[in-house]
């Protein structure tokens, strides 16, 4: 996810006339459509899953004394609100499928 937003950064720091900047928006929108939303999405809906079904599959009480509440929901919550914004407010042009048979 950090480096996802990273090149978000610099894809809309850079001016998008040159190649530099349109090789920068064609890598955002290949990280985001095939690693940062499918693996963002799955750790959010699997962590809580199983967090809901049985706490002690996937982050026993022990942790709780290591790691604090408001981090576990940094790295396992904040994620999803973040790349539904991302949707929302950025233009991505999708890599297209190619049809061979």
């Amino acid at each position: 996810q950090a480096v996802f937003f990273g090149v978000c950064l610099l894809a809309d720091g850079w001016p998008r006339k040159d190649r530099v900047g349109r090789s920068l928006l064609l890598l955002r929108d290949c990280l985001f459509s095939i690693l940062a939303f499918p693996v963002g999405t799955f750790v959010v809906v699997s962590f809580w899953s199983l967090y809901a079904y049985d706490r002690e599959l996937i982050f026993p009480e022990i942790l709780d004394t290591i790691i604090p509440r408001w981090l576990n929901h940094a790295m396992h919550s904040t994620v999803l609100p973040l790349l539904l914004a991302e949707i929302a407010v950025c233009y991505h042009q999708y890599p297209s499928r190619s049809e061979e048979h």
